[in-house]
């Protein structure tokens, strides 16, 4: 494993695909794989999912202000 982050941290190629997650208070740094580039949070099952949901509570929370 650390012959593996070695080869991953020298690699300019490699390491131009290290994302931080965009998720709040969350740490980690993944491999963005996907076939844009475009992956935005660590898992989409976690981070994403809080994401949407704080989204979604601030659009009815809006709405129900106004």
């Amino acid at each position: 494993m650390a012959r593996d982050a070695v080869d991953l941290l020298t690699d300019p190629a490699a390491r131009a695909s290290l994302r931080q997650c965009e998720g709040d208070n969350c740490p980690i740094v993944y491999v963005d794989t996907s076939r844009g580039r475009r992956r935005r949070w660590c898992s989409s099952e976690v981070c994403g999912n809080r994401e949407r949901v704080a989204r979604h509570r601030r659009r009815t929370a809006a709405l129900t202000r106004a």
